[in-house]
């Protein structure tokens, strides 16, 4: 059986509860509202009862007994040799720094290929989680989605119903609409909610305003208190490249992810002088995709769709979908050779010198080969020869 997980706001509750506090106008989920209404805590044998509840959990003991409601009247400083008893931020996948019960973010252009990433994260996390589900916001509307996910479930031979879509924006800048949505999203158990997009859910907000943006900041940490989740944000770049608007938001998340797009070939970062973040751990290192097309069956109709695959799983004889002909020619003679100077390529191929180092440059970029003292290799070859 799964331990039971509490928000703060409910951790915060029980204990005081549990201490004979006042628990006038003290914050509760419904769930919580409704056990607390089987008890009179006034009466002893309602107060043993509930007590001893709590205690036949010690997962559930622990979490209510870190908290102590009496620091609101004398300090909420915490001594340093204290600091190892709270929780550590943990990745919630093994295949992206995405921290559980955090904020995150993935940022790219527009038509970058950012749905497909975030929705891989989604269709992981929900393939993985035993109790609740993945909550996806698909502020930007549902059109794609249907054939994505068949796709995915299509290539990967993995089916769930623990991923659910909220097909319209939420205005995360206003306390009501977040209420209704929060309420929403507890009734289903959400354990991981993707946001996307950041500017479909600021409205009347300007993402360039420090203000607005703490508000929204705030606000998605409500979200996260309240269901005991984490969040990836999903967000745009701006004209000069970086993560658009204000800084705030770069500031207040655990991971930021960086997306690329050349040519069809999607990588991510998580580097910080490649646009990426990462708070709590070493840097992931950037990560490379190719689309694969996967023909779907949309309401008895045929539909092309296409899932993002890691380079590394994609078998040697599939063409990469968004390599260009002079890319493909470079990478299969050097995965034929294993190793091959810009000089050997000009001589094999017949290429100018100029095309030829332009599209080794792309495909390094791509991190599909890997340049050592001037000899390129692709990665496996290149991870191979070290290994030796």
């Amino acid at each position: 059986m799964q331990a039971i997980r509490l928000t703060n706001h409910d951790a915060y509750a029980v204990r005081r509860a549990m201490a004979k506090m006042d628990m006038t106008d003290v914050h509760m989920s419904p769930a919580l509202k409704l056990v607390m209404s089987m008890f009179d805590l006034t009466k002893p044998e309602d107060y043993k009862r509930f007590t001893s509840l709590i205690s036949q959990d010690a997962t559930l003991l622990q979490q209510v007994m870190m908290i102590d409601p009496m620091a609101e009247q004398e300090t909420r400083f915490i001594n340093a040799n204290r600091l190892k008893e709270l929780s550590v931020p943990e990745y919630i996948l093994t295949s992206y720094p995405i921290y559980h019960r955090a904020m995150n973010a993935l940022v790219g252009e527009s038509g970058g290929g950012k749905s497909f990433v975030s929705l891989d994260i989604a269709a992981q996390l929900a393939t993985q989680i035993q109790t609740g589900t993945v909550g996806y916001l698909a502020a930007e509307g549902l059109s794609g989605y249907s054939g994505r996910w068949e796709a995915w479930k299509k290539h990967h031979k993995i089916d769930t119903d623990r991923l659910i879509f909220y097909p319209e924006p939420v205005n995360i800048m206003n306390k009501e609409a977040m209420a209704d949505f929060i309420e929403d999203a507890s009734k289903n158990e959400v354990r991981f909610m993707i946001i996307d997009t950041v500017a479909r859910c600021m409205v009347g907000g300007d993402e360039n305003s420090t203000k607005d943006m703490g508000l929204f900041i705030s606000n998605v940490d409500d979200i996260q208190r309240e269901l005991d989740c984490g969040t990836l944000l999903v967000h745009h770049t701006g004209k000069d490249g970086s993560m658009r608007g204000s800084s705030a938001l770069y500031a207040a998340c655990e991971s930021v992810i960086f997306l690329n797009n050349n040519d069809g070939i999607v990588t991510i970062h998580n580097q910080h002088d490649k646009g990426g973040k990462n708070k709590h751990r070493k840097e992931s290192p950037s990560k490379t995709f190719k689309f694969v097309e996967v023909e779907v069956e949309i309401k008895g109709e045929a539909v092309q769709s296409a899932v993002l695959i890691s380079s590394d799983k994609v078998e040697d004889n599939i063409e990469v979908i968004g390599m260009n002909e002079n890319q493909q020619i470079i990478f299969d003679l050097i995965r034929t050779h294993k190793s091959m100077t810009p000089k050997q390529i000009i001589e094999a191929t017949e290429l100018s010198s100029s095309t030829v180092y332009y599209n080794l440059g792309k495909l390094v970029d791509a991190n599909y080969l890997v340049v050592d003292n001037g000899i390129y290799l692709t990665k496996d070859d290149f991870q191979d020869s070290k290994s030796e």
